[in-house]
């Protein structure tokens, strides 16, 4: 039994929604580009390099820091590297300093595969421009993954400030 307020309430439904539908339509507008998730570009690789530097260079200033890292154990500085590369991510996603766009190689993120492939070229530059290449395959392995864990820092802060 179809009572008039049942009638009404439907009709009141109705209107409502037909209202709704029409004020979504007039009312939107753009979102501002600063709020606008940041594609990856040319830009964020230059602040890479310049933070892989300032990461890496001041760990090769003194050949004694050098022979601290060769006594240390592969495995201290494995674990001490993959922390690096944890904190890396969560200054670059976890912050909320900077909404990037989610950008996948792999299933890798393109703002950590190129810390990582930037950071690995700086250290391993460094290593060759200022003679430690001789000192051994595992001393050198050593040196490369204590020094890109900090150089993956100092990229990742580069990239993350603008």
């Amino acid at each position: 039994m179809n009572t008039k307020f049942e009638s009404d309430l439907k009709s009141l439904e109705f209107k409502t929604i037909k209202k709704d539908k029409s004020l979504s339509l007039t009312h939107k507008s753009p979102i501002p580009k600063h709020l606008l998730p940041n594609p990856f570009s040319k830009a964020d690789v230059f602040q890479q390099i310049v933070g892989a530097f300032i990461g890496a260079s001041p760990l090769f200033l003194e050949m004694g820091l050098a022979e601290f890292i060769i006594a240390l154990p592969l495995i201290n500085i494995l674990v001490l590297f993959l922390l690096s590369f944890w904190l890396s991510t969560v200054i670059l996603f976890h912050t909320n300093y900077h909404l990037f766009k989610r950008e996948l190689v792999l299933g890798i993120p393109v703002r950590v595969l190129s810390i990582f492939l930037i950071t690995f070229t700086v250290t391993l530059s460094f290593i060759i421009l200022l003679g430690y290449a001789s000192l051994g395959f595992q001393n050198v392995l050593k040196l490369l993954f204590f020094v890109m864990g900090f150089s993956m820092l100092g990229a990742a802060t580069a990239d993350v400030v603008k």
